[in-house]
């Protein structure tokens, strides 16, 4: 879509601002709202309210992505007397006032009341006067480029992981204002234009989502079926793995492997984390090639921490943390490494390949998750002596490697399609905060684009 740009320009008087189109003002926010308030952070359950007749109170996540959701909400304990007058209600402008530098600021409108979700300390609420500004508006303009740019610039705090705005980042923030009605005609637009790039991303991310289930169904057919669909089949012997190929045996899997443990060298000695031997923890386990980049060791750490050297090409798998509440993390090592203790090496004997090891438990993680256990405070640990029982297809060496190679080229094919659907998401995405930007900003002239602005009103 070409969208013109207005007639006329003059100079807004902010240098980061530049030109605005003539008939357009700029008002700082603290002319503009008829409030400001931040909520209250009591103690609360680690769950949310789930229905209109609990008490819940928002969390800071609620504004991320620029629209609100009110299931971040966390229940307000049955002893605590809720505050009626921090409930939320549809015109509200909400926005974080703590957080990491790329979301501290993030905005969102409200569309609905919700009266029994109540402001956290970490949320401005902003209420407006309508007859001046959009609240809709105003909270599109906040996620623009130009604004968000100040608002990082204002950001302070000593650790990048939550940094603090306060109310006068917001109050004074410069806000080129058209006239009412355009501000209108600006809302249906982006409204529409928007909800059209919305609907392109879903799709890119409905395609994700399916590659990611093929994937996983390219894996788990090939190692317990094979690549030979006219191959005999026989039973199995176990319930959820069914037939397969009569050449295979069934194995346990503690009669295949041996596992080893890892662990955490001294932190109060500094130099042992002054080396090159990496340590592996279960925030490594992102990749299918593990290397450890993150930390490194020393050969003293080593020693004096009882650890052992792991192989390249081990299996490695995490066996406690609250990653195994929704996942089983398994990888190859890249290198000689090490581990920590939270994880286990499995190092297959000779009849048994690394790569062919490691697909198969990636197949079997629905039956490897009868075997994961609560462990306190949320987090989730892998029962050593169920999983050495888990009873695994075992065909012949060379078949071993002629699956996995087969796998290795499936997956290579699979992950282009899935490269190019996060290159159309971010082009997408950058399209659309192009296209705000312009419009918030007047670079571009919406009226009469979109035919009844009064919708947006």
């Amino acid at each position: 879509m070409s969208v013109p740009a207005y007639p006329a320009y003059k100079d807004s008087g902010v240098e980061w601002l530049g030109a605005i189109p003539q008939g357009w003002q700029v008002k700082r926010g603290k002319h503009l709202f008829r409030s400001i308030e931040q909520g209250w952070s009591p103690q609360c359950d680690g769950f949310p309210a789930t229905s209109v007749d609990e008490w819940g109170v928002l969390k800071v996540g609620c504004v991320n992505g620029g629209s609100f959701d009110p299931t971040e909400n966390k229940a307000l304990p049955a002893g605590l007397t809720p505050v009626p007058s921090l409930g939320i209600t549809a015109g509200d402008v909400l926005v974080s006032r703590a957080n990491t530098r790329e979301l501290v600021g993030s905005a969102a409108y409200v569309a609905d009341d919700h009266p029994n979700l109540m402001l956290c300390d970490k949320l401005f609420r902003l209420r407006f006067d309508e007859s001046l500004c959009m609240a809709k508006l105003f909270a599109i303009y906040l996620g623009a480029d130009a604004a968000r740019g100040q608002i990082e610039l204002e950001a302070s705090g000593a650790s990048q992981s939550m940094v603090n705005i306060g109310q006068g980042t917001i109050l004074n923030l410069p806000v080129p204002l058209p006239p009412r009605g355009e501000q209108s005609a600006i809302v249906a637009f982006l409204d529409c234009e928007t909800g059209k790039i919305d609907a392109l991303v879903a799709e890119q991310e409905r395609l994700m989502a399916l590659l990611k289930e093929k994937r996983q169904a390219v894996i788990s057919h090939a190692v317990t079926k094979g690549l030979d669909p006219n191959a005999p089949m026989k039973d199995s012997g176990v319930e959820w793995l069914g037939d397969i190929p009569e050449a295979w045996g069934v194995r346990r899997l503690k009669d295949l492997v041996h596992f080893v443990s890892g662990g955490t060298p001294s932190k109060e000695r500094e130099e042992f984390w002054q080396g090159n031997i990496p340590w592996v923890s279960p925030k490594d386990m992102k990749k299918w090639i593990v290397t450890g980049e993150a930390d490194g060791i020393t050969e003293e750490a080593v020693l004096a921490s009882s650890l052992t050297m792991i192989a390249p090409e081990a299996v490695l798998i995490v066996v406690r943390g609250m990653i195994l509440a929704h996942s089983f993390p398994v990888a190859l090592s890249g290198r000689q490494l090490t581990i920590n203790q939270d994880m286990k090496a499995v190092i297959p004997s000779p009849n048994l390949a690394s790569r062919f090891l490691a697909y198969t438990l990636v197949a079997y993680r629905e039956a490897i998750a009868e075997f994961i256990d609560e462990a306190g405070h949320g987090t989730r640990a892998l029962r050593m002596e169920g999983f050495g029982s888990l009873k695994i297809g075992a065909p012949p060496l060379g078949e071993q490697t002629a699956i996995c190679d087969w796998i290795d080229e499936a997956l290579v094919r699979l992950e282009d399609l899935n490269n190019e659907a996060k290159r159309a998401i971010a082009i997408l995405k950058e399209r659309r905060a192009a296209l705000i930007s312009a419009a918030v900003t007047g670079k571009i002239d919406v009226r009469g684009v979109v035919p009844d602005a009064r919708q947006a009103a």
